[in-house]
This record gives C-alpha cells, sequence and structure tokens, in this order.
C-alpha cells in the first residue's frame, strides 16, 4: 500500500505544476516544453530524419520549477553521434536522442541559476522521475510557394523530470 500512495502522490503532484518531486535520494525537478518551428514561427534547415540539421522557433509554452519559459529556442541534432542540444531563452539543455526522436537523455542541462540538471536514464520510465525525457515530434513539413519546394518544420514536445548534480 505504502508504494500505491507514493506513486499517486508523484503524479499529483506532477499533475498539479510542483516544482521538485522527490524520489528515492534524487529530487526530481518538473520540466515541459512545447516549441514550434513551422510557417510563420521559425524554420528548419533539414527533414528529422537527415544525419543532422537544427530547427528555430518560438516556445509555445513551457515551465521549469514553477517559471514559465518563453521567447526563443532552437534545437540541433546529429545522428551520427547521437546528440541533441535544446537552446532557449533562459536555458540549455544537451544530450542524446533517440532515433525514432522518442526520448532525450539529458547529459547537461542549465536554467541561469548556477546549478546544473540533468535527466535519467531509464528508457522505460521516459517522462517520470529517474527517466530520461519524453519527446514528440511532430512533422509540420509545408509547401513553399516562393520556392516551390517543400520547406521542413515541426512542433517539439519536451516533458519529464531533471535532478540537480
Amino acid at each position: 500500500m505504502p508504494m500505491r500512495l507514493t506513486a499517486l502522490a508523484i503524479a499529483c503532484l506532477a499533475l498539479a505544476g510542483a516544482a521538485a518531486v522527490p524520489a528515492g535520494s534524487a529530487t526530481w525537478h518538473s520540466f515541459h516544453l512545447s516549441a514550434r518551428a513551422y510557417g510563420g514561427y521559425g524554420k528548419c534547415s533539414h527533414a528529422a530524419s537527415e544525419p543532422s540539421g537544427g530547427c528555430q522557433g518560438v516556445v509555445e509554452s513551457g515551465s521549469f520549477e514553477g517559471r514559465a519559459l518563453s521567447g526563443g529556442v532552437r534545437w540541433v541534432w546529429n545522428h551520427t553521434s547521437g546528440t541533441l542540444e535544446v537552446i532557449g531563452t533562459g536555458f540549455e539543455l544537451r544530450g542524446h536522442v533517440a532515433m525514432s526522436w522518442s526520448s532525450f537523455k539529458v547529459a547537461s542541462g542549465a536554467f541561469g541559476d548556477g546549478r546544473l540538471y540533468r535527466s535519467g536514464s531509464q528508457i522505460a520510465e521516459a517522462g517520470k522521475p529517474g527517466g530520461v525525457l519524453h519527446l514528440v515530434l511532430t512533422n509540420h513539413t509545408a509547401f513553399d510557394g516562393k520556392s516551390g519546394k517543400k520547406v521542413p518544420g515541426y512542433a517539439l514536445a519536451v516533458t519529464g523530470f531533471l535532478e540537480t548534480y
């Protein structure tokens, strides 16, 4: 019964937007980012299936430790090395991305508070304390009337928890 109560308490705190959730000996901080890089909201250099590329856009919504994230954001990937950088106004996350764009293991993160953050490493726990961050990349590639070519565009959603290290 105590395990059920703990899991339920963590779920309730996460849904309520709590800033930190204790799990074991670590304290996990809730993180959420929804960004656009398509249409009038930004652009991408390559399709996400390409070996490398980047997008530049805007934060649609986001929060960390109860603080709203906003402003510009860019993400740069390299599938050869498996790396992803997500850099926005007031924050930076660097780590490893799954080829399927389903998870992001943050090796180094900063939010301008002098502390460093990282995600967990458990893929099965994506989006939960101790797990990697959960990613959803939505294709918004569109036809550009000026150039007559398809222009890559994406929405990126990142959710999960980060710990201080």
